[in-house]
Formats: structure tokens, sequence, C-alpha cells
């Protein structure tokens, strides 16, 4: 299986704005009911699962806010998806789906690999701001996770999501940047 394409994080703000950067909510993992391969996070060369997504960071982002979009329909929780938050240095090769050259990885939310994976606490959708197909999780943090001056990023799932009740199972992870 083939890792997704890259996706990009744009940010409008102008250089001198001191509040957080105007962007939308990007969506970096399809699908987190599906962990990856225990090591990719180690490996990141390894990963091959179709539904994660590196993501380029645009222009005036320096943190990133974490979320899960569900079906407003879930009514159970059994599983919050964890997650290493993976900075990348290096050269992606749009044409090939792949890195070029890679120059550095380092754990953006914590400061050595052994910690334990960010959660993204999942509840009910009836608990969530919905809007009519979905229910959206609080962010992990609202002063965000700090990008380091990492050109790159990617949400690298150790713990599967797992819930039930709605149309479907999905639980997608998104972003959004902030200055």
């Amino acid at each position: 299986m083939a890792i997704g394409s890259l996706v990009k994080l744009n940010s409008t703000a102008a250089y001198n704005t001191v509040a957080s950067a105007q962007g939308r909510w990007l969506t970096v993992n399809d699908n987190a009911s599906t962990a990856q391969t225990a090591g990719d996070e180690l490996l990141i060369t390894a990963i091959d699962d179709a539904t994660f997504h590196w993501c380029k960071v645009g222009p005036h982002v320096t943190r990133i806010l974490i979320g899960a979009r569900i079906d407003d329909g879930v009514t159970t929780i059994a599983t919050s998806p964890t997650v290493y938050v993976v900075g990348v240095w290096g050269s992606w090769n749009e044409a090939t789906n792949s890195w070029d050259s890679i120059d550095r990885v380092m754990r953006l939310d914590a400061a050595t690999w052994a910690a334990s994976a960010t959660t993204i606490t999942l509840l009910a959708a009836s608990s969530l701001s919905q809007d009519g197909t979905y229910a959206y999780s609080n962010p992990v943090n609202l002063d965000g996770i700090d990008l380091k001056g990492a050109p790159y990023f990617g949400l690298i799932v150790d713990t599967a999501a797992s819930v039930s009740g709605g149309a479907d199972t999905v639980v997608a992870l998104q972003v959004t940047g902030i200055n």
C-alpha cells in the first residue's frame, strides 16, 4: 500500500500579525482507526499507510492545534487514538510521493521517543460540536504544539481509535496552524 499524498498547511496571516494565523482545519490522517506498524515512528520511511499524510508547514505557522472528526451519530468511544507528533527536516518529492532526503526527524510533542504518545480524547458525538454530518473533538491543547521550525510534520497513530454507533467509524485527525 502506498503512503497518502502530501498535504499543505497554509496561512493567510501577515508577517507582522500578532494574533493566531488564519487557516483551515486540514485532515492529516484519513482514518486513525488503524495504528501505524510498531516502530514506524522511528523509521518514518517505512510508513506505507494511504490514510497517513505528511504535512508541509506554510508561512507564518509555528504551532498546530490537533483534533479529530467523527460521524455525528457516534455514541460509543471504546478507544481514543494516541499519536506521535513528528517533525521532519528534509526534502519531499511530490512527483514520487516520497522523501528525497531526510536531515533530521524529531518528536515534537515530547522530549524523548520513550514518552507516551499524545491522546486525542474522543467523546460521544452528542457531547461535541457538530455540523450536521460530523462531530469535532476539542483540540488536544489550546496553546498548540510547537513545530520547532520543522518544515514538515506528521501524526503517527500509536493506538488506533475505536468508535461505534454512527453511520461510519472513521476517525479523521485534523490540524490547523497558528502562530
